[in-house]
């Protein structure tokens, strides 16, 4: 039996022939290139698109060779499905009149009861919203310009001028305490006596001299030289146009049954009250040294004005009453080289609240309410511990 290699070349006569041979194999077409990526890519789609023509047409022509009895149950089946297909389109179509009105129904009722779902969404969030803005932002109070009389008699001013006692007149003591209404008119107003000895008057600024505040002499124990000795006084004050100084504990209670319920007004009252030995709720303190409005800006470098008013707010200072009064006013108060005048500068602390009172009230009541919130929040927690 004979094997045949097909690799091996037949044997060739002459050379001539065979280097043609060689040459055939070896030699391409110049037009013949070698196969990128891409020609791979488009000849592999080619192919696909080759085999699924193939057996699409394979699918048609096993359909066409199918008998006739076959074509005749298919058309048949076909038929009897198409006038199945018709009596059902023929049923549906006899009751869609009467279907709109209910598909009609229907659909309204979906839309009413989107649209209320869609309400009760925006008033959730309304309301949600308003209460946000009501926790945030405090309520906006609005107050009247003008005063009635009786609200007028809410509102008084209160100055006082101080002496010094103890080494180096260090220690303040009350020695002139005066009072204004709501107008301007003076209320109160008198000198105090000091039972302590004064070591510095003050002179050039609270302009007590040591006649102001001097006890009354005492040269008999008999009644009658005593009311003589006083009415002698007494005429000799009113001929100097001074009222006699009092005593501190007359003082005090008078001082103390005027400011009863009532808004006091000033500058710097905190000293003034520790002076007259008194305490008044902040409710019912309008102090122009502490609203902040009327107060200047510290830098945070400057430690020494921190030290002097440790006693006040670190980010605020006070304003002198002569500044705010030339600022806020435009008037001229506490000249340089005369002594102050209480009943002065108490009409110019009122002044300067009656010009801000709208704005200041707003800020105290919102103070005033979220105290009593604080308050409320901490008894009930208290309570429950």
């Amino acid at each position: 039996m004979m094997i045949l290699n097909r690799n091996i070349t037949p044997a060739v006569d002459d050379e001539e022939t065979a280097q043609k041979n060689t040459s055939r194999v070896r030699r391409r077409p110049s037009h013949w290139k070698k196969d990128t990526p891409e020609d791979s890519i488009k000849k592999n789609a080619d192919t696909t698109t080759a085999t699924r023509r193939r057996r699409r047409r394979r699918q048609v022509n096993n359909t066409t060779r199918c008998d006739d009895d076959t074509a005749s149950t298919v058309s048949a089946s076909l038929s009897s499905s198409s006038s199945d297909e018709e009596n059902s389109n023929n049923n549906k179509q006899q009751p869609s009149a009467t279907n709109k009105s209910a598909n009609k129904e229907s659909s309204t009722a979906s839309t009413k009861k989107k649209s209320q779902a869609n309400n009760q969404r925006r008033r959730r969030t309304n309301t949600a919203n308003k209460k946000n803005n009501k926790k945030s932002s405090p309520k906006v109070i609005q107050f009247p310009t003008e005063l009635t009389p009786s609200e007028k008699s809410h509102y008084i001013a209160l100055d006082a001028e101080m002496v010094g006692v103890g080494p180096y007149g260090q220690h303040s003591r009350l020695a002139r305490i005066t009072i204004v209404n709501y107008d301007g008119e003076c209320i109160y107003d008198h000198h105090v006596q000091v039972l302590e000895t004064v070591t510095d008057y003050r002179t050039h600024v609270s302009g007590i001299t040591s006649e102001d505040i001097a006890l009354p002499s005492t040269t008999s124990s008999t009644t009658s030289s005593n009311n003589d000795n006083d009415n002698n006084n007494n005429n000799n004050n009113n001929s100097n146009g001074r009222n006699p100084p009092i005593p501190y504990e007359q003082c005090q209670s008078e001082v103390a049954s005027i400011l009863h319920d009532k808004i006091v007004i000033g500058h710097g009252l905190k000293n003034d009250f520790r002076v007259l030995g008194l305490h008044h709720p902040w409710t019912h303190t309008r102090d122009t040294a502490r609203y902040e409005p009327f107060m200047k800006k510290v830098a945070d470098n400057n430690e020494e004005q921190h030290n002097t008013y440790h006693g006040y707010n670190k980010e605020y200072l006070p304003k002198k009453l002569k500044t705010l009064a030339k600022d806020k006013l435009g008037l001229n108060i506490q000249m340089e080289g005369v002594p102050h005048c209480p009943m002065e500068d108490a009409t110019a602390a009122l002044e300067l609240y009656k010009k801000h009172r709208v704005k200041w009230e707003s800020a105290m009541r919102y103070k005033i309410e979220r105290t009593r919130e604080i308050t409320t929040s901490a008894t009930a927690v208290d309570y429950a511990i």
